[in-house]
């Protein structure tokens, strides 16, 4: 109380134009707190995919809502960034979703396939489709690999912590054992000496007796 009572006098001295001025800064210090606080809980956004068609970018964003995961939508609604820890995992899911379709429709080419066509024209489609599904294939074990390798990459990094750590504290602990034994033969000596002037001061007493 003393002290709101002292900062209540000291504000009632000021002049208005003060009061005003003290207030101003108070609220853009509070501003500034309140950015960086915002900033400092913001997760790191890390492009998900780019260059893509309206129609997939929704299908993709569709997706990712359901999942409950925060999305940004950046280049007029063509690129899409998520939280840097959520990338791989959503690339892998998306592809399992057969997202992004891009130009490998798979056989989903059957799909608008024309009755009476061709046998020509259905091997043509065939060919393509299994093209399109090979390289779906191949691109959702990239997906996997590149997973696998973040994976590694933190386990690795997760490992030489650790090893960090052990190491530190194995140092720390034969510094303090160090640092023990200095202390212990430093008690030592001073016993020693202890002893030697107790001997000294009984000597002298002795001869003046």
């Amino acid at each position: 109380m003393a002290l709101l009572d002292k900062i209540k006098a000291v504000w009632q001295k000021l002049g208005l134009i003060h009061q005003a001025l003290l207030g101003a800064i108070v609220v853009a210090f509070a501003l500034a707190v309140a950015v960086l606080v915002y900033w400092a809980r913001r997760p790191d956004m890390r492009v998900l995919y780019q260059d893509l068609a309206p129609q997939e970018a929704s299908a993709i964003t569709e997706k990712i809502a359901e999942k409950g995961i925060e999305y940004e939508l950046r280049n007029g609604g063509t690129s899409i960034y998520v939280p840097k820890e959520q990338v791989y995992q959503l690339r892998l899911d998306m592809a399992k979703e057969g997202l992004p379709a891009g130009e490998l429709g798979g056989y989903k080419i059957f799909d608008n396939e024309k009755i009476g066509v061709s046998p020509f024209v259905q091997s043509v489609n065939l060919k393509r489709a299994l093209q399109d599904e090979r390289d779906k294939a191949q691109k959702l074990r990239g997906e996997v690999d590149a997973i696998a390798q973040e994976k590694d990459a933190q386990v690795r990094a997760a490992s030489d912590e650790r090893a960090r750590m052990k190491e530190a504290s194995a140092r720390a602990a034969e510094e303090g054992r160090q640092a023990l034994q200095a202390e212990q033969e430093k008690a030592k000596k001073l016993a020693g000496e202890l002893d030697r002037a107790k001997s000294e001061l009984d000597d002298l007493a002795k001869a003046k007796a």
